[in-house]
């Protein structure tokens, strides 16, 4: 619809037919031609994910945000085309791309995701000869990432157990090998 009447505003062809009587009953109803705020929502949904994966790197595959994860294919591409000279559809500014990189979205992202099992394993190894248990608390000071990483595989687990479909599957190598470590799916 915004891209429709977005060609319409400026005396082109839309695809979609949108006639004036259109535009008018979705005004009626209160649809916004302009989505108000939508890069901070989606820098939000990004910061959730964070919290929850300890990372940005989000799988191509998640089902938890599909319109997320095209979002940041989005943005990627558009870096990848200011970075080359060429003219971008979105309005990625200097600001924009600051705030990204502040949350820790990465433009070209990381698809070794065993590395990234490791150094979690390598933390919570860590955090077990600190604190003697691996129950990290998700609001550990000391890594707050690694504390939601640990809820997050829980979450996961849980949801498998119960037959039930997760935003992640933990393979049965990581299962053993976080157990290994003295990883508890339960906290009681």
């Amino acid at each position: 619809m915004r891209t429709a009447y977005n060609k319409i505003q400026k005396g082109m062809k839309a695809k979609f037919n949108l006639s004036q009587g259109r535009i008018k009953r979705v005004e009626e109803i209160g649809f916004e031609w302009k989505a108000a705020g939508s890069f901070e929502e989606r820098c939000r949904e990004l910061i959730a994910f964070k919290e929850e994966f300890g990372h940005c790197n989000i799988p191509q595959r998640y089902a938890g945000n599909p319109s997320l994860v095209r979002w940041c294919g989005n943005m990627r591409k558009t870096y990848m085309k200011i970075q080359k000279g060429m003219k971008a559809n979105s309005n990625l500014s200097q600001d924009r791309i600051a705030r990204l990189e502040e949350i820790g979205f990465e433009w070209q992202p990381s698809t070794d995701y065993d590395k990234a099992f490791e150094q979690r394993c390598r933390e919570l190894t860590s955090f077990k000869d600190e604190f003697g248990h691996c129950n990290v608390p998700q609001s550990y000071a000391g890594n707050p990432s690694l504390g939601h990483w640990c809820v997050g595989m829980r979450h996961a687990y849980k949801k498998i157990q119960n037959g039930m479909k997760a935003n992640y599957n933990p393979s049965q190598y990581r299962i053993e090998r976080l157990e290994e470590i003295g990883f508890q799916w339960q906290i009681y």
